[in-house]
């Protein structure tokens, strides 16, 4: 099965180069060198005459939700995004059909359905739906309210309304027009078609500027790297260090906070249902860029970590929790590291890792929060865990670990206490189907509580799908983010001044 795979040529031909390798060092005599090159041969052999598998860029990610009633326990839980895309003026639900059918008309796997494979994920593969009438696949209704409206987002969201047809792609799109407030385009696609960046050209050949010319996706090239230059030994220690870290975090500790997670009181972690969507007001992106000029060095992602690493301070202040002023406080998120890719066209796919950090609660003040933050995410930056985990995550599937990986995952999860991301969306004003998009949210249910900041045209937006087994005031985060938020701007002031 390992040699149906992309990477399993790859680990092939590398076995006839590493032996080599380590025979030119020493390492090998040529008795030893002759049966190990006979043996990675017959490897290279046999990898060119197996045929590919039918998705030769299936991911841990995708085929994880493709094989999702294997890997997830308890209810089957959503694997669906829900993207919300906010409007003063509803579009003409004529233009919404005709703009999205002409974009997936490009990507075969909006066509298709998914074929799981019990025992092998990494060989799930997709097949076309023959006669789709794409038309069925959108929704219109209306609505009288703001409250009725968010009511449709959060059943949408947590999977308790209108479910995703499995005979159908799964994916589904909802114009709703509110009478009274703002109207919402709400695309719904289960996460096995691709992660954010993965989506965003297809999204992207849709969007207009003001003045109608075409907006283009721009190419995913995240700055990763720097530091200090180290020697050789010291690069060698850092990895290993890196590597240990990795493996041990889903046997090691779990977090320490009584009002944000039980999770610890569970034998095993499972998804029980119990969500509830929860939001704030969006407010201005520059009130973040100021926080981060006070304070030289760092990052929009340094004050976004710092922020929410205050929010969960103010949230357990108001719940008592006595973990608090506890030397032994520990609240980890996880974050998704996209690795670099070019817009291909028809081509969508989920490249990345979520890689655990800690969140800088035990410091007291905005300097401190922000300063640990800055720490944190430099150490990731110039740290191998990304790449670590990534190759521990393909190799485990190629060789067929299904199950072993993906316990790894949950044991992670179950340790840690938030999926946590930023992200930086368009920052010109973009329109479609004819209207002006005045804010958008990503939704994810999440076998954790999830928390997403994103920036577009100078505005942020938050969107929380929180546990409620695990955080009993959900409406309360909100508030605390706010207030936090405040806080942090009155304190960059001062400095400035």
């Amino acid at each position: 099965m390992l040699l149906t795979t992309r990477l399993g040529r790859n680990v092939a031909i590398g076995a006839v180069i590493v032996p080599l390798t380590l025979w030119y060092i020493g390492f090998f005599g040529w008795t030893s060198i002759f049966f190990l090159q006979t043996v990675a041969l017959c490897l290279v052999v046999a990898a060119k005459l197996t045929p590919p598998i039918p998705d030769p860029h299936m991911d841990p990610v995708t085929a994880a939700c493709i094989n999702k009633r294997d890997f997830l326990p308890g209810q089957e839980a959503p694997t669906h995004l829900t993207m919300v895309m906010y409007f003063d003026e509803c579009p003409a639900f004529e233009d919404v059909v005709e703009g999205f059918s002409e974009a997936f008309s490009q990507y075969p796997r909006f066509l298709s359905v998914a074929v799981p494979k019990v025992g092998a994920a990494y060989e799930s593969s997709w097949k076309k739906v023959d006669n789709l009438d794409l038309k069925s696949m959108f929704q219109f209704h209306e609505v009288k309210s703001e409250k009725e409206l968010d009511e449709q987002i959060e059943g949408l969201t947590i999977g308790k309304l209108r479910p995703l047809d499995p005979k159908k792609p799964l994916w589904r799109i909802d114009v709703i027009k509110n009478a009274n407030g703002r109207s919402v385009i709400i695309w719904i696609l289960d996460h096995m078609f691709g992660d954010g960046i993965g989506l965003m050209p297809l999204a992207m050949s849709i969007a207009r500027r003001p003045d109608g010319t075409p907006y283009e996706a721009a190419e995913f090239n995240p700055q990763r790297g720097g530091g200090p230059k180290l020697s050789l030994l010291a690069k060698i220690t850092t990895v290993l260090k890196d590597f240990a870290e990795v493996m041990t975090i889903p046997t090691g500790p779990f977090d320490t906070t009584c009002c944000l997670n039980k999770n610890p009181t569970k034998p095993k972690l499972i998804y029980d249902g119990q969500r509830v969507v929860a939001t704030v007001p969006d407010f201005d992106l520059k009130r973040i860029t100021d926080i981060k000029n006070s304070h030289p060095g760092t990052t929009v992602n340094d004050v976004f970590v710092a922020l929410w690493a205050g929010t969960l301070r103010r949230y357990m202040a108001k719940m008592k929790d006595t973990m608090l002023h506890s030397p032994f406080l520990r609240v980890r998120g996880q974050a998704p590291f996209s690795f670099p890719r070019k817009p291909v066209p028809g081509k969508i796919n989920n490249d990345m890792v979520f890689v655990v950090f800690d969140f800088p609660v035990k410091q007291k003040t905005v300097s401190e929060r922000l300063q640990k933050a800055n720490e944190e995410f430099t150490k990731l930056k110039t740290s191998a865990k990304v790449f670590i985990t990534k190759i521990v995550a393909n190799l485990g599937l190629a060789l067929g670990l299904d199950k072993i990986v993906w316990d790894t995952n949950l044991k992670q999860w179950h340790r840690t206490s938030w999926m946590f991301s930023n992200v930086p969306g368009p920052r010109e004003e973009l329109w479609f189907f004819g209207k002006k998009l005045v804010s958008f949210k990503p939704y994810y249910a999440n076998l954790v509580s999830q928390a997403i900041f994103f920036s577009y045209n100078g505005k942020v937006s938050l969107s929380m799908v929180l546990d409620k087994t695990n955080i009993e005031r959900p409406e309360e985060i909100g508030k605390c983010m706010l207030e936090e938020l405040d806080a942090m701007t009155e304190e960059s002031q001062k400095k400035r001044k």
